[in-house]
This record gives C-alpha cells, structure tokens and sequence, in this order.
C-alpha cells in the first residue's frame, strides 16, 4: 500500500490516494462506533481490522495502479529467486537502516517497561502522543511537495538543492514553534486531551 500511495504522489495521482485512506479511515472509525455499542473479543476485532486491511490493499490495486495490478494476480506471479536475491543484494543499505530502527524500537520498549516508573511510563506515552500530533502538518506537507521534489531533480542536483532548501526553513520553524508550544501550555491542553490523572504529566 506505501509503494503504490509513493508511486500515485510521484506521478501526481494524489487524488486517488486521499480518496482511498479517507475510506479506509471511514470504515475503521465505523468499527469504533460498533464497538461503544457492541463490545468484540479482541480475536474477533483482530479478524474485522484485518479484513479491512485485506479490503484497503484490493483497492489500491484495483484503483491506486489503474487496474494494472489484482491481488489474484499477485498470489500467482512466478518468482524469480536469482533477480529477487540481485534486487535484496543491491539494496542491502536499506535493509540494514530497517532492521537497526526496528532493533533500537524494541530497545526503546524494553527500557520504558523494565527501568521507568509507571510516572515516568504515562510521561513517556503522553510525550509520544503529542510527537505523533505534531507530526501529521508535516508529513501532509511533506507529501504534497513530493511531486515538486522529483520535478526538480530531473531538472537537476542545483534545482533540488534550491527547492530544499526553500522548503527546510518552514519545516525548522514549525518544530521549533511546536516546541515551545507545547512546553508553554501543556499544562492546559494535556488534561483535557489525556484526563485529570495526567496533570502531572504537564
């Protein structure tokens, strides 16, 4: 689902891309609604979250490639081992980044769970919260200017170089400003976003 929504964005198809997350948002946020009113085993919410999931990927590849990919075909394509291990081969550098983060991820978990104090646990989640808040302006920044990145590197490293830099000042300005906002007024909003027992998360 990634590569096909990066693929629509290079090749200015975003359009298609919004439509299809906004569905499978509305369909996940239905799944909530029947939740307030009809708990689920946790087996059974597992099973619809991943029949959603199934769903999403078919539509990307009905939709999101134009018909020039079906999950049927996919299933029955003949796998060629020697170009599959040329291609993991060649890109050994990304496997190798992917792995480490996952490593470090894991990591991060064990200390939160074996070392910090169960303050020090709602800290640490509250302070995750609002990173991933804080994070959505500029990946749906980031991802509009996609297109424009690659337009610019086919004109050439110079032009590249030039619109990054056009567009790191925004970027540098919006995190320092999130910063300080959030330390200005956490004690505010956390509260109310998180409830009463984390006010001295603020």
């Amino acid at each position: 689902i990634n590569g096909i929504k990066y693929l629509n964005i290079a090749n200015q198809r975003q359009r298609i891309t919004f439509g299809l997350l906004i569905l499978e948002a509305l369909l996940k946020f239905l799944v909530a609604i029947v939740l307030l009113f009809y708990p689920l085993d946790v087996i059974w919410l597992s099973l619809i979250l991943l029949g959603l999931r199934f769903l999403t990927l078919n539509l990307f590849l009905n939709i999101g490639t134009s018909n020039e990919l079906k999950l049927s075909g996919i299933v029955r394509v003949h796998v060629n081992w020697k170009e599959f291990t040329q291609i993991v081969l060649k890109n050994w550098p990304f496997i190798v980044i992917s792995t480490v983060s996952i490593i470090n991820w894991r990591i991060g978990n064990i200390f939160v769970s074996k070392w910090l104090t169960l303050k020090d646990v709602s800290d640490f989640e509250v302070s995750f919260k609002l990173l991933s808040i804080a994070y959505l302006v500029p990946i749906v920044v980031a991802t509009t200017l996609y297109p424009k990145l690659i337009t610019a590197l086919q004109s050439g490293i110079a032009e590249l170089r030039s619109l990054y830099l056009k567009f790191h000042l925004p970027f540098l300005l919006y995190g320092i400003l999130s910063f300080a906002f959030v330390m200005s007024f956490s004690s505010y909003f956390v509260p109310w976003l998180f409830g009463p027992k984390f006010s001295d998360t603020a």
